[in-house]
C-alpha cells in the first residue's frame, strides 16, 4: 500500500508503527503519450493508496539500513552532490528534484545515478578481483578457492540490493549473479540466452507483477544489445599490446558500444517514453567510464570505511566523489543545455525510420551479400513510400477532439489537418509541475503536432489554466484567447475547415452571480461532420442567462458536461437548449465532491445522451468524419489490458 500522512514525522526504516488508514483504490491518469503510473503500482505490488489518519510507535528501533541512512545525512551535510552520492550508496532518490530528473532526462543518464543492475556488476567484480588473489594466496585447492570467492561475490551482492532496499534493477542483477555462480559452482557451461531465460523465470515465479515494469525490460535489452555488440566485436588481439594501445582498443569498444546502445534502444525508449536523448551516446561516454570506474569504487571504498568506522578516510573519499560528481554534473548541465537534447514526438519518429532503414540496408548487405545497386533500390522504394503514405490526400473536413484525463480539471485538443488548438489545460501537478508538462504537450508530442494555433482558456481558475504559461512558450504562435469580455464575448473564428465561435453570460448583476466559474468562455465548434461545445465551469445562475441569450445555433453533439458534472450546473432547461446526444465529464477518480453527482447524469441520461467520464475511461476521442462519430477511451480501446482496467474495491466501487 502506498501511503501519505501529512505534516512532518519523524520516521526512519525498520521502525514499527501502528496506523488508522483511510484506503482507496489505485488508479492513474490515462493519456496516449503519458506515464502509465497505474501500471507503475502494479509493478511495484501496490495495490492501494492510503491517507494515515493517525497512527502510534510500536518499536522506535530501525533497522540497518536506516541506521546507515540517518549517519549518512549527517555526513554528507556538507557536500554539495549529497542526494547523488545517497542515491549511488543506499539508492535513496528522494531527494532528487525536478531539475535533477529533467538534466538525467535529456542527457540519458538516469540509469547511472541510483543502484542498478551496473552497479552490483561492478560491485561483483570488484569483491571477485580482491578475494580470488587472496584465497590464492591462503593455498587453496582451485575450486575451494572459486566456491569461496562466488560465495564472497553474492554475499557483497545481496548486501549492496538491501542497501537499494531491493529494487527490481539490483534484483534482477542479483538473480543473474546467483545464476551464474550455481551453474560456476556445477562445473556447468550457460549460455547466455539461457540466462535471460532463467533470470526472467526466477524473477516471474518470485514476483510476477515485475514482469509489468518498464524498467526491467528495458534493462533485459541493454544487457542484451551489450552482450551481442561484445560477442560481434570481439576479435582476435595481439599477443603482445602496449598500454597506449589497450586504452585505445577500449575506448573505441566503448564507443561503438554506446551507439549500439543508442540505435538498439532508439524504439523502446520511444515507446516507453516518448522521445529519446540525442545527447545520451555523448554524455555516456562521458559519464560511465567516471562513474564506473572513479565515482563507484571510491564510494563503495568509503562504505567500507564508514562501516568500520574510519571516519577520517571516509570523508576523503567522499570529498574526491563530490569533486568528481561537480565535475561531471557541469559537463552534463552543459550538453543538456544544447538546443534539441531531447527529441519527441514527430522528429524523433521520423529519425527513427531513417536510421531504421540505414540499418536493415547495411544489415542485408552484410548478412546476405546483396549487390549495391539492389540495396540502393530498395532503399529507395522504402523513402518513396513513405512519402507517398504520408502526402496520400485525406478528408479536409475530418477533425477530432480528444478529452484528456487531468484528474479534476478540464482539457482538450482539437486537431485537424495536422494542427491543433488546447482548450484548457488543466490544473498544477506536485510542487514544481503542471498538467501541461505532464499529460497535454506529451499527448501533443505523441501525435506528432508541432502547430497550435489557439490556445483557449475557459476560465482562470487553476484547474483550467495552471499550464497557461508553459504551453505558451512552447507554443509561441498560439493565440490565446481567455475569458476576457473583448476576447470571448460573441467572437467568430475560421480555423480550417471549422466554424468556431464563443460568447459569455450577460448581465450578471448580483455578485452571487459573478462568480470565475459564470464568467467561464463558451466555445462553439461545428462543420458539415458534427459539433461540439465547451462550457467550461458555468453554474445555473449563468445558465439560467444563457437560455435567454443562445439560440438552436448551440446545439451541439458532444458537449462537455458543464463543472465537472456538479449539481449546482446543468439545468434541466440548459441541457435541452444545447441537446447533447454525447456527454463527457472530467472528473478525478475517488473526488471528495462526488462528481459527477447522479442526479446530472440521470438528467443527461433523460435525453438519451451518452455519458462518458474521464475519470473511468480516461482520454476520450470523438472523431467526427463522413462515416460519422466514432467514439474511442484509453482504458476500454488503446490498451484494454487487464492492469488498465478498473481495480477499484469495496464503497469505492466505480
Amino acid at each position: 500500500m502506498l501511503l501519505t500522512w501529512s505534516g512532518q514525522h519523524e520516521l526512519e526504516q525498520g521502525q514499527q508503527w501502528e496506523f488508522i488508514v483511510k484506503a482507496k483504490p489505485i488508479t492513474g491518469l490515462f493519456n496516449q503519450g503519458s506515464f502509465n503510473y497505474q501500471r507503475y503500482l502494479v509493478s511495484n505490488n501496490v495495490i492501494a493508496r492510503g491517507v494515515i489518519q493517525s497512527g502510534v510507535v510500536l518499536d522506535k528501533a530501525s533497522n540497518q539500513r536506516g541506521t546507515l541512512a540517518h549517519k549518512l545525512d549527517r555526513l554528507l551535510n556538507d557536500y554539495s552532490n549529497k542526494r547523488f552520492i545517497k542515491a549511488l550508496i543506499i539508492g535513496d532518490k528522494r531527494e532528487f528534484n525536478a531539475n535533477d530528473w529533467q538534466l538525467m532526462k535529456n542527457t540519458g543518464t538516469s540509469h547511472l545515478f541510483a543502484i542498478s543492475g551496473l552497479h552490483l556488476s561492478l560491485v561483483a567484480l570488484f569483491v571477485a578481483t580482491i578475494s580470488a588473489p587472496l584465497f590464492k594466496l591462503l593455498r587453496f585447492q582451485r575450486h575451494v578457492t572459486q566456491c569461496l570467492t562466488l560465495i564472497c561475490v553474492v554475499c557483497a551482492s545481496t548486501f549492496y540490493s538491501y542497501l537499494a532496499g531491493f529494487s527490481l534493477p539490483t534484483v534482477r542483477a542479483l538473480t543473474m549473479v546467483i545464476v551464474i555462480s550455481v551453474f560456476l559452482l556445477s562445473r556447468q557451461k550457460i549460455k547466455f540466452s539461457q540466462l535471460l531465460l532463467s533470470t526472467l523465470l526466477i524473477i516471474g515465479l518470485l514476483n510476477p507483477l515485475s514482469l509489468l515494469s518498464q524498467g526491467l525490460w528495458l534493462s533485459i535489452f541493454a544487457v542484451g544489445i551489450v552482450y551481442l555488440v561484445l560477442t560481434i566485436y570481439s576479435g582476435h588481439n595481439e599477443q603482445r599490446q602496449t598500454l597506449y594501445s589497450k586504452i585505445k582498443n577500449w575506448f573505441y569498444q566503448l564507443i561503438k558500444l554506446q551507439i549500439c546502445l543508442a540505435i538498439g534502444l532508439y524504439f523502446i525508449q520511444l515507446i516507453f517514453f516518448g522521445g529519446i536523448s540525442l545527447m545520451a551516446p555523448l554524455t555516456n561516454l562521458i559519464a560511465v567510464p567516471i562513474i564506473t570506474l572513479l565515482v563507484l569504487p571510491l564510494l563503495f571504498l568509503a562504505l567500507c570505511t564508514f562501516i568500520v568506522e574510519l571516519v577520517y578516510i571516509t570523508e576523503l573519499l567522499l570529498s574526491a566523489s563530490d569533486c568528481l560528481l561537480s565535475g561531471l554534473f557541469y559537463v552534463l548541465e552543459y550538453l543538456s543545455s544544447v538546443d534539441g537534447s531531447w527529441l519527441s514526438g514527430y522528429s524523433a519518429v521520423s529519425i527513427g525510420l531513417l536510421v531504421l532503414i540505414i540499418v536493415a540496408i547495411f544489415a542485408t548487405r552484410l548478412f546476405f551479400s546483396v549487390s549495391p545497386h539492389v540495396l540502393i533500390g530498395w532503399g529507395t522504394m522504402l523513402v518513396i513510400g513513405t512519402v507517398l503514405g504520408i502526402m496520400w490526400p485525406s478528408d479536409e473536413r475530418q477533425w477530432r477532439i480528444d478529452y484528456l484525463d487531468v484528474g479534476h480539471g478540464n482539457s482538450a485538443v482539437i486537431q485537424h489537418l495536422g494542427r491543433a488548438i488546447i482548450v484548457d489545460t488543466g490544473n498544477i501537478f506536485g510542487q514544481d509541475s503542471t498538467l501541461a508538462q505532464t499529460v497535454v504537450k506529451p499527448f501533443l508530442d505523441h501525435q506528432k503536432i508541432t502547430d497550435v494555433d489557439y490556445i483557449f482558456i475557459s476560465h482562470q481558475d487553476k484547474d483550467h489554466s495552471a499550464g497557461l504559461s508553459f504551453l505558451s512558450k512552447n507554443y509561441p504562435k498560439a493565440i490565446i484567447v481567455t475569458n476576457n469580455i473583448k476576447q470571448c464575448m460573441d467572437m467568430s473564428y475560421r480555423w480550417g475547415g471549422l466554424n468556431i465561435k464563443t460568447t459569455m453570460t450577460k448581465g450578471l448583476v448580483k455578485k452571487s452571480e459573478r462568480s470565475e466559474n459564470n464568467k467561464s468562455c463558451l466555445i462553439h465548434v461545428k462543420n458539415d461532420y458534427g459539433s461540439a461545445i465547451f462550457t467550461g465551469d458555468i453554474e445555473r445562475a449563468a445558465e439560467k442567462k444563457l437560455i435567454a441569450q443562445l439560440g438552436n445555433t448551440w446545439q451541439s453533439q458532444v458537449m462537455q458536461i458543464p463543472h465537472h458534472g456538479s449539481k449546482t450546473s446543468s439545468s434541466k432547461e440548459f441541457v435541452r437548449l444545447i441537446n447533447p446526444k454525447v456527454a463527457v465529464v472530467s472528473a478525478r477518480a475517488f473526488n471528495q465532491w462526488n462528481f459527477p453527482a447522479p442526479l446530472i447524469l440521470k438528467r443527461y441520461g433523460n435525453i438519451q445522451a451518452q455519458v462518458l467520464n474521464t475519470a473511468s475511461s480516461g482520454q476520450i476521442t470523438v472523431e467526427f468524419s463522413s462515416h460519422g462519430r466514432i467514439i474511442t477511451s484509453y482504458r476500454g480501446d488503446r490498451v484494454p489490458f487487464w492492469y488498465n482496467r478498473d481495480l477499484s474495491f469495496g464503497h469505492y466501487k466505480r
